[in-house]
This record gives C-alpha cells, structure tokens and sequence, in this order.
C-alpha cells in the first residue's frame, strides 16, 4: 500500500452519481492501489453502503470503503450490509464507523438523545460485535448438500451474546449467529477518521489487524506502517476535475 492514496467523496459531492462513478471507474484502471471513502453523514440521504454496493459492481480493483453511521442504526444491521457489500465487491470493500453526535440526525431518528464521547465510546463496541457477528460464521460453513438438504453445517455457526452501552448509558446486547456467511475478507478492514478529541475513544477499539486504517487531516497510516495522502472532493467541479487528472 505505499503507493496508496485515501479520495473521500462527501455526502453532497456523492448525491452526483455520475461523477462519483467517473472518479471511481478513473481510479479503478489508473490507480486501483488506492481507496475511494465515501462519506456519509446519516443527514443528506445518501447511504454510502448502498453507493459503494452500486460503485463495485462497476469497478474490479480499486478499494472502496463506506462511512458506516452506527450510533441510530443497529449493530446487527450494521454487520450484514457490510458483510453483503464485502460481496458485492468480490472482497474490496471496507468500512468505516462513524459516530452521530448532533442535536439534529438524533431528532431525525428519533431514538435517542445526541451524546458526544459516549457516541464515540459506542462506536467501539460496534465495531467489537460486528466483528463477531461476521466471524460467526467459519469459511466454510455452507455445504449446498443437496442429498441431505442442508445449505450449512450447523456445527460451523457460533452463537454470540455480545453486550454494549449505547451513548445514553442503556445496556444492550446483540444475538447471533448473524444471517450472512463470513465475508470473503472474512473481516473487513477498517478505517477510523480522527476529527476532533471525542474519536480518540473508538481508535483503540476499533483497529484491530494490520490493514486497519487511521485518517488524520490529509494524512493516514495502516497498522502494519504504510502512510499515504488523503484527497476530499467536495462536490461535482471536484470530482470531474479529479477524475480528468486521474484519467490523463
């Protein structure tokens, strides 16, 4: 990955599809090293899990990671979107856990209030559970045996009862096995964006193997020691342009 570069497309740029995917299919045969992160602030309508899915049936190397908000959704949820994209993507996908931490995407869901570091400090349990809930599943957990009937061996899914605190201190817990097979990655990797002091709770937690990303400012490092740029394009003047230099 040392010659890997992070493009974050925000969540406004991304409501332009066709110049989202020029970007993308650009990066894809000129740089399929790099990583398109795409944004997703739980407020704007774009579900970045849904893009990457759209952008990866279209693509066939470049990496492609979608902001997760966690804090309003839920963990099970979270683990099975992803895992179908980790498909969809034929093994490229990643995610990226995000925490919702303003007044206004709280009312917007209206589950719970907003909270600061707790919704951050949720956000590592999230990521905790939605590791196991992919790994409940081994690799080769499905059989197909047409003569006995059985997709799966059942001694091959492992049933979890993983425990969390949301970020208004209320206890939950999240069952499994989940009900999609272990990803082709088996776990994806993740990418955690430092934006202010809050996020340092989730850093810890949440990057755990060595493809696992950290983002500070426009720059990032794997935990296995690769460093690289990160470019955020803000909307459609920025993604064509981009994409032209990219393609030239």
């Amino acid at each position: 990955m040392s010659d890997t570069r992070i493009v974050r497309i925000t969540p406004s740029a991304a409501l332009d599809f066709s110049a989202v995917r020029a970007v993308v299919q650009a990066l894809d045969s000129a740089e399929p090293g790099s990583i398109v992160l795409l944004g997703d602030d739980h407020a704007t309508g774009q579900n970045a899990v849904s893009l990457a899915a759209w952008l990866a049936a279209q693509t066939e190397r470049v990496r492609i990671v979608a902001e997760t908000p966690v804090t309003h959704t839920e963990p099970f949820h979270v683990a099975t979107s992803t895992a179908t994209l980790d498909y969809v993507s034929r093994g490229r996908a990643g995610w990226s856990p995000t925490a919702q931490t303003d007044e206004a995407t709280a009312a917007l869901t209206g589950r719970r209030e907003a909270a600061g570091y707790e919704a951050w400090k949720e956000t590592g349990d999230v990521a905790r559970i939605v590791r196991e809930l992919w790994t409940s599943w081994d690799g080769d957990a499905e059989i197909r045996d047409e003569e006995t009937h059985r997709f799966v061996d059942r001694e091959k899914l492992h049933y979890i009862d993983a425990g969390a605190t949301d970020s208004v201190g209320e206890t939950y817990t999240v069952k499994g096995p989940s009900i999609v097979p272990r990803p082709p990655q088996g776990e994806l990797p993740v990418v955690v964006t430092v934006g202010d002091p809050e996020c340092v709770a989730v850093v810890d937690s949440a990057l755990k193997n060595p493809q696992d990303i950290l983002v500070v400012g426009d720059r990032f490092v794997s935990r296995d020691g690769d460093r690289g740029e990160v470019v955020e394009l803000h909307d459609t003047s920025e993604l064509l342009t981009f994409a032209s230099q990219v393609a030239a």
